[in-house]
């Protein structure tokens, strides 16, 4: 009385099949992703995450109500909540820069509710009022108006010195 068959049924033998072609499926999409990082970085291709975050940034000016500055976050205060499954009525959102603790420079943006990462190896960003003839002012210190024009200036980990104007925003 032997309780235990040896070999597989049929019905074993796809699952395992299935199963070996989803983990095939996995691994060639993981390395076609590492594929495109590495010929991104080795063509010096720009960014996609500035195009995203300028969006993101864009969007949360359109909705502020105040701009700010203090030291290297630019804070935005709004009542138009950005996502509307939230309940979330006035906040503050916040863009800055700070490291992790392998030191690690990143771009990241909290609002009431998240904190979320934009973009790894970034030192700094600065936004500026643009004044009508387009001369750029630094942001109060203090809760102001959101100006007409910004422009976004951000330096990257690697850049001697000078930081990057990724875009001027014309916003009303």
């Amino acid at each position: 009385m032997n309780r235990f068959k040896y070999g597989m049924t049929l019905i074993e033998l796809m699952v395992a099949i299935a199963l070996s072609a989803m983990l095939m499926a996995a691994i060639v999409g993981i390395l076609g992703g590492v594929s495109k990082q590495a010929k991104i970085a080795v063509d010096g291709e720009p960014a996609i995450w500035a195009e995203q975050t300028i969006a993101l940034m864009r969007t949360d000016l359109l909705a502020a109500n105040a701009v700010w500055k203090s030291e290297d976050a630019v804070w935005l205060f709004t009542d138009a909540p950005s996502y509307e499954s939230e309940n979330i009525g006035i906040r503050n959102i916040c863009y800055r820069t700070r490291k992790l603790r392998d030191e690690t420079p990143i771009l990241e943006r909290t609002d009431s509710t998240f904190r979320s990462v934009l973009a790894l190896d970034v030192r700094e960003i600065r936004v500026e009022r643009l004044d009508r003839f387009g001369v750029p002012q630094p942001l109060p210190s203090a809760p102001g108006p959101v100006p007409n024009q910004v422009r976004v200036w951000v330096r990257c980990d690697g850049q001697a010195g000078r930081a990057t104007v990724i875009r001027d925003l014309v916003l009303r």
